[in-house]
């Protein structure tokens, strides 16, 4: 309390207002922690060729669908906003978009980004989302007031997780910053059907879902695509023009590359025993609700979110 009087009273003393005191004092507190975080990392190290070595976060990287964690964040960013009076606008998205990274410490690294970037800005913080192939980039643009940005933590963790923080002045005062993270290879369900419409359907139905639906319109290049795509899952209609469904799940089964690859045949003909008895996990009679696609895939392990 004796410490918060002085203060107040050297801030009189010198004509700084209560607002510049309290960015002031956030910006020595990011100072500090920034310190004591290099301090750690030091320690760390230097303990590392020693008997025991100081202990670590661990970092689990795993597929994560960055929009529903910016939504997340979002939520918890609301009383900060309040606070800061600065508008957080995420541009939303509605397929997933997935990155490589920890999904815990890529919350605190949102968080601490958003928090510091409130704290600086004096406009809203336009964020959105653009993926370059191998990397998927989260940008900021914000007017600046010239405050300085402490980010040593989260771009020690970007890196730490294979991505980078960039931080660049534009004109006419504006600012941005890009938090680049590794792109998470996407999997595949393979949709074999004849007829477009139905493999414009089946993408529809799955646009949400963490998976790639790529479709195969000639029944001939079904196999060929199965061993170029790799897919988790393969939705095979039954009845196509010279080659048939029943033919191709044939085929497939007595391929060693291809046998291991979950089938779900999907057709107008209620065949249900020949279809596990030729090998597929079940059969979906057409026409397919969305609900029937989801909740076979359910059934067949796939994670829908």
């Amino acid at each position: 309390l004796a410490m918060l009087r002085e203060a107040m009273t050297a801030c009189a003393a010198l004509a700084i207002s209560d607002r510049q005191l309290r960015r002031d004092h956030r910006r020595a507190l990011a100072a500090l922690a920034g310190r004591l975080w290099e301090q750690l990392f030091a320690e760390t190290e230097a303990d590392a060729d020693g008997d025991e070595a100081a202990p670590e976060i661990e970092i689990h990287l795993d597929r994560v669908d960055l929009r529903d964690v910016l939504a997340g964040v979002q939520k918890v960013m609301q009383g900060r906003v309040a606070e800061t009076g600065i508008p957080l606008l995420v541009e939303e998205t509605g397929a997933p978009v997935l990155v490589t990274a920890d999904r815990v410490i890529l919350r605190q690294m949102l968080i601490s980004l958003f928090s510091t970037v409130l704290q600086a800005a004096g406009s809203a913080v336009q964020v959105r989302l653009a993926g370059t192939g191998s990397r998927v980039d989260v940008l900021l643009q914000f007017l600046s007031t010239d405050e300085e940005l402490s980010l040593e933590m989260v771009r020690g963790w970007a890196e730490r997780m294979g991505g980078q923080l960039v931080v660049e002045g534009l004109p006419e005062r504006q600012a941005g910053i890009q938090l680049s993270l590794p792109a998470a290879e996407q999997h595949v369900i393979l949709v074999v059907d004849d007829q477009a419409p139905a493999v414009n359907m089946f993408q529809r139905y799955l646009s949400r879902t963490p998976y790639r639906v790529i479709g195969v319109t000639s029944p001939d290049q079904a196999l060929s695509a199965a061993r170029r795509h790799h897919p988790v899952l393969i939705l095979l209609d039954v009845m196509m023009p010279q080659v048939d469904g029943w033919e191709i799940l044939q085929s497939m089964k007595l391929d060693e590359d291809l046998k291991h690859i979950p089938v779900i045949v999907c057709s107008a003909w209620e065949e249900p025993e020949m279809a596990r008895s030729l090998g597929a996990l079940r059969l979906l009679k057409k026409p397919i609700t969305q609900k029937d696609l989801l909740d076979a895939l359910t059934l067949a392990g796939l994670q829908l979110r």
